[in-house]
């Protein structure tokens, strides 16, 4: 398999697949950063499945001897349920040509790891990079206005070299504020790599599931039946009764039981019991 990945995402992904026998090399000599940059440079040219999958028809192009490529894309975006919160959503796509269509694996979550401050002098320099964790999370300097970054994981791991990177944005760009913020690159940031191992996880689980209906690989859940009743009086409440199960290459489904294994909602999360 034919992975296209700058940031090191083999790491999370490999030793994840390699449990059903599919081993990841990445695929080397294109700039994935030509698709797409966290940081705002470089627009991302579609949406953020057809991105990854861009990537994992490119890493067989650069490795045509591969049975899969691979491509990976995060996105950050505010939460749906509180737009204070972002949501961390990374996709993995395993791209074959024998196949009509991708299987394409998922993960959410609100844990992340994304900070971003004025920093007018170096003190708040350094504060910020003591609360976002510096080293272990990178640390990115921009000029607002100006267009220009410095990316200061990528050639630095001290906090005095991020503090003369800071002072040299200051005296190229006089009266201009500087913003720090979490770099969001997945070598640079660990709350980020934890959940492409989710999604590594997810993306197994589909491989190994092959659809009753054309016999493929991929067949997995794609969405939840609300309505799960009360416990107490009845009532649907917005818990998944049911999650259905869909076959990326032929639309077969079937509806199962919720994976959140219950029979019966708590009546905390009952409109009736408890509006």
């Amino acid at each position: 398999m034919a992975f296209l990945t700058r940031h090191g995402k083999e790491r999370q992904v490999a030793p994840i697949l390699a449990e059903a026998g599919l081993q990841v090399q990445v695929a080397e000599g294109f700039d994935t950063d030509l698709w797409g940059t966290f940081s705002g440079e470089v627009a991302r040219p579609a949406g953020q499945r057809e991105t990854a999958l861009l990537k994992a028809r490119k890493a067989l192009e650069l490795n045509p001897r591969a049975d899969f490529g691979l491509g990976s894309e995060g996105a950050f975006n505010p939460h749906p349920a509180s737009p204070f919160l972002y949501l961390n959503t990374e996709v993995l796509v395993l791209y074959s040509p024998a196949w009509p269509s991708a299987i394409v694996g998922r993960a959410f979550s609100s844990d992340v790891a994304f900070l971003r401050e004025k920093t007018p002098y170096p003190d708040d320099v350094r504060h910020f990079a003591e609360k976002c964790g510096f080293p272990a999370y990178g640390v990115i300097l921009k000029a607002e206005s100006e267009g220009r970054l410095i990316k200061a994981s990528k050639n630095a791991e001290t906090l005095e070299i991020l503090l003369r990177d800071w002072e040299k944005l200051r005296d190229d760009f006089q009266g201009c504020v500087i913003y720090a913020e979490t770099d969001l690159r997945a070598h640079r940031n660990p709350a980020r790599q934890r959940i492409i191992e989710q999604a590594a996880r997810d993306l197994l689980r589909r491989y190994l599931n092959v659809c009753p209906s054309c016999g493929r690989q991929g067949f997995g859940p794609e969405e939840n039946v609300p309505g799960l009743p009360c416990g107490l009086c009845g009532f649907p409440t917005r818990l998944a009764k049911a999650t259905i199960w869909r076959c990326p290459h032929c639309a077969a489904e079937n509806a199962r039981p919720p994976e959140h294994g219950q029979s019966m909602a708590d009546p905390a999360v009952c409109l009736m019991c408890n509006p």
